[in-house]
């Protein structure tokens, strides 16, 4: 199996852990640093649906994101506004993006 096809894989996952936990992502292979962008889904049903599980999971602003990236080989993330995630989602979407940044890499070099 080649490198496309492992990184196709780990973003396949990617879409259903954030499918099951309301949140979209932007995967910017683009620009330097790659970045991986993780939001919440914008729709009006979904606020309601997080206006409704804040008290369970935790309050999470609409327009809130976490953004992680590659600078000089190390792993960083930054979070803009308030954005409530359990520590196994935020440890597994860093782990897909690892993989998916490697994989992307190694297929591109």
């Amino acid at each position: 199996m080649n490198e496309a096809a492992r990184f196709e894989i780990y973003k396949k996952r990617l879409d259903g852990v954030c499918e099951e936990n309301g949140l979209v992502y932007r995967f910017r292979r683009d620009v330097y640093p790659i970045t991986l962008t993780i939001r919440p889904v914008g729709g009006i049903a979904e606020q309601l649906d997080m206006l409704a599980s804040a008290e369970d999971n935790g309050y999470t602003s609409p327009d809130a994101a976490i953004v992680f990236s590659y600078r000089d080989g190390d792993i960083s993330y930054k979070t803009a506004n308030t954005f409530s995630i359990d520590d196994a989602l935020f440890s597994r979407i860093k782990n897909l993006f690892k993989k998916m940044h490697f994989f992307w890499l190694q297929y591109f070099h």
